[in-house]
């Protein structure tokens, strides 16, 4: 007789797409704000700043070097979010292609945290709670 898979393991999957676009919500949020860059945010006049959506190429290029130049990552990131090495990508696009591409659970969740790490330390800094 086969093993029934946990319900657990649907429900995990189920998840990956609600999770993927609540993290679009808050990277959203982040990136119309700026980053604080030394002593204050660019919003409080005659501080230096930087959009958080200028860093968006940059969260992609750590993604693409952790996961690797052949993985599902990175053709994810290719074909969804116009990736280009060093010079191209939106983190958006790349959050939409998560909540609807068939990505393994494991994959997705791997990934989804990463992001939110991310996206949560940028909140975090333009919060002025730092890191």
């Amino acid at each position: 007789m086969a093993a029934v898979a946990p319900r657990r393991k649907t429900q995990t999957d189920a998840a990956i797409p609600l999770r993927a676009m609540q993290l679009l919500g808050k990277w959203t949020r982040v990136a119309q704000g700026h980053l604080p860059m030394g002593m204050g945010c660019a919003c409080a006049g005659g501080m230096e700043g930087v959009p958080a959506s200028d860093l968006e190429v940059n969260i992609l290029d750590y993604l693409h070097q952790k996961y690797g130049p052949t993985s599902m990552v990175a053709k994810l990131m290719r074909e969804h979010a116009g990736y280009q090495e060093s010079t191209a990508g939106r983190l958006a696009d790349l959050l939409k292609a998560i909540a609807i591409q068939p990505l393994r659970a494991e994959l997705a969740q791997g990934l989804l945290d990463d992001l939110a790490t991310t996206i949560d330390s940028f909140e975090a800094m333009h919060a002025g709670r730092g890191i």
